[in-house]
């Protein structure tokens, strides 16, 4: 991959995770559950952190700017988009909707990283843990919640 396409992969990374963070906030406003409402909240907040610790750690990778825009739907990678206009959503959905979001997030990172090599693989690899990761805590709040 040329250092173009991965400045490329790395800003539709970067957009995904402030899509997902647009997402979350939608949910968020479209429930009265207050309990649905903080988590999202919470991992509407959570995807900007993301998007910046991507954006900071690509300097390592790509002293290049990055193009300014996408190449390709990012907004679908971390987000399910049949969820984005449901009214009212429970916690118990919002867990749901949180988990399959990461997973397909984890997915995405890991497609990435399989066409690289070296520390942009990595990094990408990493990518893929870190949703990975989010997917298994969301697994254990909603374990501790019996659902």
């Amino acid at each position: 991959m040329s250092t173009t396409q991965a400045a490329q992969a790395i800003r539709n990374a970067i957009e995904a995770e402030l899509a997902a963070s647009r997402f979350y906030r939608l949910l968020a406003a479209s429930t009265v559950d207050a309990e649905a409402r903080a988590f999202l909240e919470e991992m509407s907040q959570a995807e900007l952190e993301h998007a910046e610790a991507i954006d900071k750690h690509r300097l390592k990778l790509v002293q290049d700017p990055l193009p300014s825009t996408v190449d390709s739907k990012v907004e679908v990678i971390e987000t399910v988009p049949n969820w984005k206009y449901v009214d009212d959503i429970s916690f118990d959905e919002a867990l749901e909707v949180a988990k399959t979001a990461e997973i397909q997030a984890c997915m995405y990172y890991d497609a990435i990283a399989d066409n690289l090599s070296g520390e942009l693989q990595q990094f990408f690899r990493e990518l893929s843990r870190t949703e990975q990761q989010h997917a298994r805590l969301i697994d254990e709040r909603r374990s501790l919640l019996g659902s």
